[in-house]
């Protein structure tokens, strides 16, 4: 395998987008999500033909080379504000001759999504606006995320417990002299 230097790569996808033509890409990163995930999502760059407006997903050069993709938060005259989906941060200004790509489509889980979609929308719009809710709302999803996997990761297939836990013999009762694994209670113990 070939290792790129990532300025290279998305260099020459540049000077392809400004020829005209499509190209597509995984993503890099975490700031796009929970929209877009890192390594698992492609995205489809070509070069804006018409008004950028709000919501719209761009790619652009900072001033000091690298290269982002984030969302259009708001635009004043010829500057642009940006913000990634997971970021609580906007940047900019950002002038219009650092944007080189919008972003046309995406591959989210496998399917490719347009910006009709409800999912493009929500982020586009909703998801927006609610900035200084965003990290409460993602630590929320997490907690639940996490309780939800713990909770169905004790039960195999029969609906049994599993038996690699301590205490917890294989018809899924624990040991009478033993403490369950989920709690310092023991039979022997008075509530």
């Amino acid at each position: 395998m070939k290792v790129v230097d990532t300025k290279e790569y998305i260099s020459m996808l540049r000077t392809l987008i400004e020829e005209g033509k499509q190209v597509s890409m995984i993503i890099s990163g975490s700031s796009m999500a929970p929209f877009l995930i890192h390594a698992r999502d492609h995205i489809c760059l070509e070069r804006p033909s018409g008004e950028l407006r709000k919501g719209d997903m761009v790619f652009y050069q900072r001033s000091n080379g690298e290269y982002v993709m984030h969302r259009i938060y708001n635009v004043k005259k010829e500057e642009y504000y940006l913000i990634g989906d997971a970021q609580t941060v906007i940047e900019g200004p950002i002038q219009r001759e650092q944007i080189f790509a919008v972003v046309t489509k995406v591959k989210r889980k496998g399917e490719w999504i347009v910006p009709e979609n409800f999912r493009w929308k929500f982020f586009a719009h909703v998801w927006l606006n609610i900035i200084p809710l965003r990290e409460t709302i993602i630590k929320t999803y997490r907690f639940f995320k996490r309780f939800h996997q713990t909770k169905h990761s004790r039960r195999n297939r029969t609906g049994s417990f599993r038996t690699d836990r301590p205490g917890v013999q294989r018809n899924g009762h624990p040991d009478r002299n033993r403490r369950i694994y989920l709690g310092a209670y023991r039979r022997d113990r008075k509530l």
